[in-house]
């Protein structure tokens, strides 16, 4: 996925407007089966959340936001490898799993 965007939207009956938003780019999920193993990815590379709506209280607009660097890592990143022949119906077996 190159973006995904959301926005948290305040609809009372004076107006209508946007309070935040929310995008995230470079996302990848992987999902690969075979009879031994399950492996599951899932990677996000940037996000940012910016504040819409702007008070006399409000400091910025930016509330979260990646800082530039020169080799950029993912934002989050996880990796499940399920053990397919240890797994039983009522047990599931997990040789790698990891969040970073």
């Amino acid at each position: 996925l190159d973006c995904l965007s959301a926005a948290l939207i305040d609809s009372n009956r004076t107006s209508i407007g946007e309070l935040i938003s929310f995008t995230s780019r470079c996302a990848d999920f992987r999902l690969s089966v075979t009879k031994a193993k399950t492996r599951v990815s899932f990677a996000v590379g940037h996000v940012q959340v910016d504040q819409q709506r702007m008070t006399q209280d409000s400091r910025a607009p930016v509330i979260l936001a990646p800082s530039p660097c020169k080799h950029p890592q993912p934002v989050i990143q996880l990796l499940i490898w399920k053990d397919n022949i240890q797994s039983k119906p009522d047990l599931d077996s997990f040789e790698y799993v990891a969040i970073e």
